[in-house]
């Protein structure tokens, strides 16, 4: 059996903070799902994953998710040649 319910909660943490979440509620469906589609787009397409690499789920849907740690490991030893 598997349990989603942390998955759930996580996600919904993640909505909770975000600075466009409507504190006092939606006025309608449609301004409610409007919003979740809003948020789907950000969250697959600009939010970092910490479980994925911090990479974002298109990207790594994409099969681009290998080169951007490798990018990141060639910046960082770059930044501490220059800065030691």
């Amino acid at each position: 059996m598997i349990n989603d319910n942390p998955f759930s909660e996580a996600l919904f943490r993640t909505c909770k903070h975000r600075p466009d979440w409507p504190t006092k509620g939606f006025a309608t469906k449609t301004d409610a799902q409007a919003w979740v589609k809003s948020f789907a787009t950000w969250y697959k397409g600009e939010h970092l994953q910490s479980a994925i690499r911090f990479v974002t789920p298109d990207t790594r849907d994409a099969g681009h998710d290998r080169a951007t740690p490798a990018n990141r490991t060639t910046v960082y030893a770059n930044a501490r040649a220059q800065s030691p």
